[in-house]
């Protein structure tokens, strides 16, 4: 699947639910930092909720701090976020190792964090896999719903999740909460990260 099979790919899986333009000076800010596709797909449906709420496309400059606490250094310029689960997922590409001759890294990939319990992995060594096949795939993916959560909180919502929300649980998990539709509400996205993040330490 080539780059725009992908970003069309997504946007038939996961369509624009509450979007925004993104400023043509933001996304030219990124254009050497992200991959291709993402700058493409923010130009083409803007930042904001895809899929009912399920994914939010954010402003890498709004998570770049929140990332780079919990990575525990700055890492600014090589760990970029860029996607937003329902649940507070965190989806970040990371430009790995030196520098070369030709500009380019020497490997790049898409990487994750589960503030709920410090989970990280990898999903994807290219933006066009990341949005075709891993956010196209007809099953969401655990790290999208990890508590098998999302179907059920849709259907009872009464409104979607806004722009900079997530579902949070009350109690955290992490304060011996539990991951159950009567325990998730809607959070500020940031600072409930920041407040899982110190939680986590």
């Amino acid at each position: 699947m080539d780059s725009s099979q992908a970003v069309e790919h997504f946007l038939q899986r996961h369509p624009p639910t509450h979007t925004r333009p993104v400023p043509e000076a933001r996304a030219a800010a990124y254009q050497d930092i992200l991959p291709d596709e993402l700058p493409a797909l923010w130009r083409t449906a803007g930042w904001g909720k895809y899929g009912g709420g399920l994914i939010e496309l954010i402003d890498p400059a709004d998570y770049q701090d929140v990332l780079n606490g919990w990575l525990g250094a700055d890492r600014t310029g090589t760990r970029t976020p860029f996607l937003l689960s329902a649940f507070g997922v965190l989806y970040y590409w990371r430009r790995l190792g030196e520098v070369q001759p030709d500009g380019r890294y020497e490997g790049y990939d898409v990487a994750y964090i589960n503030p709920h319990d410090s989970d990280t992995g990898v999903v994807a060594w290219d933006a066009a896999t990341f949005l075709g096949e891993y956010l196209g795939a007809d099953e969401l993916t655990y790290d999208l719903d990890p508590f098998d959560l999302w179907l059920t909180l849709q259907s009872r919502a009464a409104t979607e999740l806004g722009s900079g929300m997530i579902y949070g649980f009350v109690p955290a998990l992490r304060l011996g909460g539990e991951p159950d539709p009567l325990t998730a509400a809607p959070v500020q996205a940031p600072e409930h990260l920041e407040l899982l993040r110190q939680l986590a330490e």
